[in-house]
């Protein structure tokens, strides 16, 4: 799925047809208006990409490094946290973190981090798709941010209680048991 359906789907929920088709056939002599509120959805799917990365759940990326010192800023992805370091044969490597430098137990290895995505545009991947947060919660999000962008405040609260509402995570799923003396008064 590709940003631009994602955001299509925004405008739709939003009730604005005329947007969602020139969403969907944008072209160089875009109406201004629909060029304004389509940059504006985009920069909204952002802020929402960054709530969620920060948030609730963020991408993780696996890559190779070598020697036994590196830099955080010479990995390919703005790093927010390291999970794993291993060796070749997937041994876990101890490692140090030394403000922002990683010092390795052994030299080389395989890094797996959580990462910050950059901001995409309109023809980028949607990253999240089939993940724990869904896409109804993404356009959700969306459209809290778009309305509060137009000033629509109200709306833009609502959106953003539908938002949170669909990305809270129940942790604990066991089922309340009955004793047998409590159901039957014993």
């Amino acid at each position: 799925m590709k940003i631009r359906e994602l955001l299509v789907d925004v405008a739709r929920i939003l009730e604005d047809e005329e947007l969602a088709n020139a969403i969907s056939t944008l072209t160089e002599n875009q109406n201004q208006t629909h060029k304004v509120k389509t940059e504006r959805l985009l920069y909204a799917y952002n802020m929402v990409l960054s709530d969620v990365s920060l948030n609730y759940l963020a991408p993780t990326f696996t890559e190779k490094v070598a020697g036994k010192i590196f830099n955080m800023d010479d990995l390919s992805q703005i790093c927010k946290k390291i999970l794993s370091v291993t060796d070749d044969d997937g041994n876990a490597i101890s490692y140090k973190l030394n403000r922002n430098q990683v010092i390795l137990s052994k030299d080389g290895g395989t890094v797996t981090y959580e990462y910050i995505p950059k901001n995409k545009k309109i023809d980028d991947d949607f990253e999240h798709e089939n993940k724990l947060i869904s896409t109804r919660a993404f356009c959700y999000g969306v459209c809290a941010e778009y309305c509060l962008f137009c000033s629509r405040y109200e709306e833009a609260q609502n959106w953003e209680n539908k938002f949170r509402q669909a990305t809270e995570v129940k942790t604990d799923f066991k089922p309340k048991r009955l004793k047998a003396g409590a159901r039957w008064g014993l």
